[in-house]
């Protein structure tokens, strides 16, 4: 009996410090980009992933010499304030810049598009300084960190800045008045035929041609206000497999929109066609002008409804099915 307690304690021991040192090992295991988040820790994981491959920074050999230090965080940036929304800017272009830090032979740094949540830049350079396209009213954040072989500094903290929005224009009222449809709505003024329009499209199999048509009606809003009164949606006009057939002066879609062209397009008489994502497709209006506090009008034919595109954001206000534009199509009226 003596000799079996024996042999148990002892296993237990056994048992103890193997656990133990599989502990240690685990605790051992955890990495130093696993205490950083976000966008540091994206990076450190990067270079992680360089020095395995041989590509980054590696530790020194045994024996070699010292490798240089890791530089500090840059100083003197700008522009940006700590706080959001940050300094104003003119125009449509930022620089970026800092001092240079000892020891660095390049710089990690990246711009997000605090409105859309995107990045705009995420990049290296041994410059100090670096100039990016901006959008006008959006706010933005950057940050830098300084590099070397031995590794980088940590990322400075966030600064922030928008850009003036978009130039006010007051009301903008197009020389030529288009009229407003309901796609919906069958009537022989848009359809070539009631029954046509009623019918299931061959395609899409769970929908009615007229619940498809919101570009042809778009289309039929720029013919009758060019003069031509007999367009129509159908056969004629149509396929299932394709949609509309295109009318004349249209150009491809382009994205993203911009303030500037759209409203610069209009002021010359033209009509803009704007697109935005609906459930699994899209959907068209047709841009007619700005009200008086520079909003875009639009003809949405989603329900014949007048609604209003901000250009600063791309938010839709008044639309039963859009919530957002983002492609534009040019129209040469």
């Amino acid at each position: 009996m003596q000799k079996i307690l024996a042999t148990i304690a002892a296993l237990s021991i056994t048992a103890l410090a193997v656990w133990s040192f599989g502990s240690a090992t685990s605790a051992e295991a955890q990495g130093p980009c696993d205490r950083l988040t976000g966008r540091d820790r994206s990076r450190c994981l990067a270079d992680e992933r360089r020095d395995r491959s041989g590509s980054g920074p590696q530790a020194p050999r045994e024996g070699a010499s010292p490798a240089a230090s890791r530089p500090a965080m840059p100083r003197a940036l700008s522009p940006g304030a700590a706080s959001a929304p940050g300094q104003v800017l003119s125009g449509n272009r930022v620089t970026i810049a800092w001092a240079p830090v000892d020891g660095a032979t390049e710089y990690d740094f990246g711009i997000r598009d605090t409105t859309t949540n995107t990045m705009l830049v995420d990049t290296r350079s041994p410059r100090t300084s670096y100039t990016a396209v901006i959008e006008r009213g959006r706010s933005y954040r950057w940050n830098v960190r300084a590099c070397n072989k031995a590794g980088c500094s940590a990322f400075t903290a966030p600064l922030h800045f928008q850009s003036e929005g978009a130039r006010s224009v007051g009301a903008i009222t197009l020389p030529t008045s288009f009229p407003l449809y309901n796609q919906h709505v069958a009537t022989t003024s848009l359809y070539q035929s009631v029954e046509w329009a009623n019918a299931i499209d061959t395609v899409d199999t769970k929908s009615a041609r007229k619940d498809l048509a919101c570009l042809a009606a778009v289309y039929a809003m720029i013919e009758h206000a060019r003069g031509n009164r007999r367009y129509r949606i159908g056969p004629a006009t149509w396929t299932d497999q394709a949609g509309p057939y295109t009318i004349s002066g249209i150009s491809g879609d382009k994205e993203p929109p911009t303030a500037d062209v759209l409203l610069e397009q209009m002021r010359q008489g033209n009509p803009v066609i704007l697109w935005g994502p609906y459930g699994g497709y899209g959907h068209y209006v047709l841009a007619v002008g700005t009200d008086a506090n520079g909003q875009i009008i639009i003809h949405d034919p989603s329900g014949g409804l007048r609604a209003t595109v901000n250009p600063q954001t791309w938010r839709v206000s008044g639309s039963n099915v859009l919530s957002r534009i983002s492609k534009y199509r040019t129209v040469s009226f």
